[in-house]
């Protein structure tokens, strides 16, 4: 039982450390197109 235990700990963390990459790049991206978005906005109106 304790080695399926430490087998699966450092997979667990691997698994939520790319859970949380994979969100903050899903929040880069929404980030560019709303900021692509005003400049186009600006260049519009101006």
């Amino acid at each position: 039982m304790a080695k399926a235990r430490s087998m699966s700990g450092p997979f667990f963390v691997e698994n939520q450390v790319v859970s949380i990459l994979g969100l903050c790049e899903i929040g880069n991206l929404i980030f560019i197109r709303y900021f692509l978005a005003c400049l186009l906005s600006i260049f519009v109106t101006s």
